[in-house]
C-alpha cells in the first residue's frame, strides 16, 4: 500500500479518495476481488463462475437526487482480471486528474462515467443488482440498528423486506462512513432485533473484540 501511495502522482492524504485509487491499483497489478472492509457475506456465492464482478446500490427515487436509473454500479465490490485495460485506463484518468477533496465518490464516479462509454459497454452484464451485495440503501443506515422490523420508504424508494436480503443477498454493506460520521452509531446499543445484531450474532464464534 505504501508504494501505491508513494507512486502516485498527484499524492493524496484523503484517505477515502486514496482507498479507491488503492484498489484500483490492486485489481490491475494483482487481479481477483476486491471487498470493502464493512461488506459481510450472508449466503454463499460462486465468485469463480465470473470473469467480472461489479456491485451496485439502489437509486434515489423523489428529492434533488433522483435518477430515472432503478440502480448505479459501485466499487463496493470487484472482480477483474489482472492488467484489464478499464482498469488501466481508469488509473490514467485518475492520475491526469486534479482532486477534489469536497467530493467523496470522485474517483467511484469515474468509475461509473467510464462504464458508460461504448469501449465497456460489455462490462454492464456484469454489474449485479442491488440486493446481491447491497440490499440495504444507505439512507437507511440507521435503521440497521435498530429493531425496526420494516425500514421506511424514504425519497421515493420501497425498501426490500429484510428478510427477502437475507434469503436471496449475498452480502450487506453497512455504510461504516455514514454510521461513523454522518449518524454517529453506538454499536454498543445496537437493539437486539437489528441487522446489526443479528449478524453479530450469527458470526459471534469469529468476531475479534
Amino acid at each position: 500500500i505504501k508504494e501505491i501511495h508513494d507512486d502516485k502522482q498527484s499524492n493524496t492524504d484523503n484517505i477515502l479518495h486514496f482507498a479507491d485509487y488503492a484498489r484500483y491499483k490492486l485489481l490491475y497489478e494483482k487481479g481477483g476481488i476486491y471487498v470493502d472492509s464493512d461488506l459481510v457475506l450472508i449466503n454463499e456465492y460462486d465468485f469463480s463462475k465470473e470473469k467480472y464482478i461489479i456491485s451496485s446500490e439502489g437509486t434515489l427515487k423523489a428529492g434533488y437526487h433522483k435518477s430515472k436509473d432503478d440502480f448505479v454500479p459501485t466499487i463496493t465490490l470487484l472482480k477483474f482480471p489482472a492488467k484489464d485495460p478499464f482498469i488501466k485506463s481508469l488509473i490514467e484518468k485518475i492520475e491526469k486528474s486534479s482532486e477534489n477533496p469536497d467530493d467523496v465518490c470522485q474517483y467511484q464516479k469515474l468509475f461509473q462515467k467510464q462504464l458508460k462509454t461504448k469501449k465497456y459497454k460489455y462490462l454492464k452484464d456484469y454489474v449485479k443488482s442491488p440486493i446481491t451485495f447491497c440490499g440495504i440503501n444507505w439512507f437507511s443506515c440507521k435503521e440497521m440498528y435498530k429493531d425496526v422490523g420494516v425500514f421506511q420508504d424514504k425519497y421515493g424508494v420501497i425498501p426490500v423486506p429484510v428478510s427477502n436480503i437475507f434469503k436471496q443477498g449475498c452480502a450487506i454493506h453497512f455504510w461504516n462512513n455514514i454510521s461513523y460520521n454522518r449518524c454517529n452509531i453506538d454499536f454498543d446499543k445496537a437493539e437486539d432485533g437489528s441487522v446489526y445484531q443479528i449478524l453479530c450474532e450469527r458470526y459471534k464464534d469469529i468476531i475479534i473484540n
